[in-house]
């Protein structure tokens, strides 16, 4: 980014690339993979089911948590948060 305030600029970045990281954690570790194998014939296929959690269940207690670690305003909690759950 190109500003007059380069290091003020670059603190946000590191600040909300932190808020998305964790959230991308956070997330990653209430997906559910369920793996199993189908015969089809004499082929055997892996099924995979991914199970991501719900959208409306998670929110709150994910920015409850990620605003113990904030040091931004927290529309960037919900930004973070929006953008992990793309």
């Amino acid at each position: 980014m190109k500003n007059d305030k380069k290091e003020e600029s670059e603190v946000l970045l590191e600040n909300y690339r932190v808020l998305l990281q964790r959230a991308l954690d956070w997330l990653w570790e209430r997906i559910k993979v369920e793996r199993r194998e189908v015969k089809r014939g004499k082929k055997v296929l892996t099924k995979v089911k991914i199970t991501l959690p719900e959208k409306k269940g998670v929110y709150k207690t994910l920015r409850d948590e990620l605003e113990e670690v904030n040091v931004l305003a927290s529309h960037y909690v919900d930004k973070a948060i929006s953008d992990a759950q793309c």
